[in-house]
């Protein structure tokens, strides 16, 4: 960039230069700072220049990227010097005469950046152009500074209308939102829309403003935790966050408590941390997962039924057929890999079938039921006990020494032949015999169950009320 260059010209003398043209044009450029427009700068440059050297022309070109310029000049729509445009384009210094010579063009320049173009055209006292000229260049950085000043403040006016409009279309479509918009300061609330006071039941925003986030909740949260302290610690992870959304137990001005979902937003204004909450009311929402939640419990009790039913003996309880000879397959695996013994008895009723023609079956399932109580008060908790069909059951003992098992099995067969069953017919006696066979070897579940059962009829042919132990002696 070039330097600017002032002409020297001799000092004028006379009234043209007198001490008031210099007064009035300090007085002008004191009072330039406090022009709010652009447009308003450039009069007040006319007016200078028309009390200091009575131009028959005055033009001022904005220099704006933004939107497009024209001139505005002084008289108001007078035509421009020919080749104007030219000599514009062919601009390189801070100043230039016009094709003319009666006057100059001068550019206002702000680092790099062109604000705009002054022009002055036909003087009234044209032997002092240079003086006016020399005059003007000494005063551009203040003309300078004048229309930097204007533009920026009609930009900041034009930046706060815009926030004010922006603000007000916020606050419409926050008025009209159907969800609740409330503001909350230290806990308190400071503003809210008409949404909010509708689902809290208020009829006015002095039943709201002011109140603390858990006056209008119950005093205990689902979770346990007190309303007060929870709503405070919330409070401050959304500050501490930018934002943080949760579910809460809102009450309404009756009392009613009901939740909603919040989306809490930290905000500034005027320099002070606000939240900007957003309720929505997801009562709806909670009975449909309260509702899927009892459906869900109740289709696992049905499974659970279902199950039982599929694997137990719908009169005595206890394991059916394919369920017993499902654990005794389990146990036989688990026994091959750990050796902690294992034993299966298979038992019978003795002469059970005389109960059912005496008594009638209403009886008889009073036995059978009584008896797997018996059994049961005597078997270990991890024991199995599993009716095999009719009056025959079958029972697995993991865990025992083979030295064990006829004391075991016989205390089973002593159970039932000291303790008779209550009956509607009465107190009635009944005896049971065993076959046990207990694990040695390799035996698959067949083998096992073959022994056992052969270890029965040996107890049947001996006399029944006994035990007989595959491979032992009789009980």
């Amino acid at each position: 960039m070039k330097s600017r260059r002032v002409i020297q010209i001799a000092e004028p003398s006379g009234r043209e230069i007198a001490a008031a043209d210099y007064a009035a044009v300090f007085d002008m450029l004191s009072r330039l700072s406090g022009f709010e427009t652009e447009k308003k700068v450039a009069q007040a440059i006319f007016d200078l220049f028309q009390r200091t050297c009575a131009p028959a022309l005055q033009g001022y070109l904005p220099g704006r990227e933004d939107r497009p310029v024209t001139w505005l000049t002084s008289p108001a729509a007078a035509p421009l010097p020919e080749g104007l445009v030219e000599k514009l384009a062919g601009l390189r210094e801070h100043y230039a005469w016009t094709e003319s010579g009666a006057g100059f063009v001068v550019r206002l320049q702000r680092d790099r950046e062109t604000l705009g173009i002054l022009l002055v055209e036909g003087f009234a006292r044209p032997q002092h152009k240079a003086h006016y000229l020399n005059l003007t260049l000494s005063v551009l950085p203040v003309l300078t500074l004048a229309i930097s000043n204007a533009r920026n403040f009609e930009q900041l006016e034009r930046s706060q209308e815009m926030l004010r409009e922006s603000v007000e279309s916020l606050r419409t479509l926050i008025e009209k939102s159907p969800d609740p918009h409330l503001v909350i300061d230290d806990h308190h609330f400071i503003d809210c829309n008409q949404a909010a006071l509708e689902i809290l039941r208020m009829t006015s925003r002095e039943q709201l403003l002011g109140a603390h986030l858990a006056d209008l909740s119950p005093s205990l949260q689902p979770d346990g935790q007190f309303s007060r302290q929870s709503a405070e610690a919330l409070i401050a992870l959304a500050l501490a966050q930018g934002s943080h959304r949760f579910e809460w137990m809102q009450c309404r001005a009756d009392g009613e408590a009901f939740p909603v979902d919040v989306l809490a937003t930290a905000i500034h204004y005027h320099g002070r941390p606000l939240l900007h909450v957003v309720w929505r009311d997801i009562t709806e929402r909670k009975q449909a997962e309260a509702k899927l939640r009892q459906a869900k419990k109740e289709v696992e009790q049905l499974n659970e039924h279902l199950e039982h039913q599929a694997t137990h003996d719908p009169l005595t309880g206890v394991f059916n057929r394919r369920a017993i000879l499902e654990a005794l397959s389990r146990e036989i695996s688990l026994e091959r890999r750990q050796h902690h013994g294992l034993a299966v008895g298979i038992g019978d009723i003795d002469y059970f079938k005389s109960v059912n023609d005496t008594h009638g079956h209403p009886v008889g399932d009073e036995m059978l039921c009584g008896f797997v109580r018996l059994l049961k008060s005597n078997l270990r908790p991890y024991d199995f006990l599993g009716r095999f069909g009719g009056e025959e059951f079958v029972v697995i003992t993991p865990g025992i020494k083979e030295s064990d098992v006829p004391l075991l099995y016989d205390r089973l067969r002593a159970a039932v032949a000291n303790n008779p069953i209550p009956t509607q017919a009465g107190e009635l006696s009944i005896t049971l015999s065993l076959g046990v066979a207990s694990v040695r070897g390799n035996e698959t579940m067949e083998e096992l169950l073959a022994a056992a059962d052969s270890a029965l009829y040996r107890a049947k042919q001996g006399g029944r009320n006994r035990v007989e132990v595959w491979g032992g002696a009789a009980g």
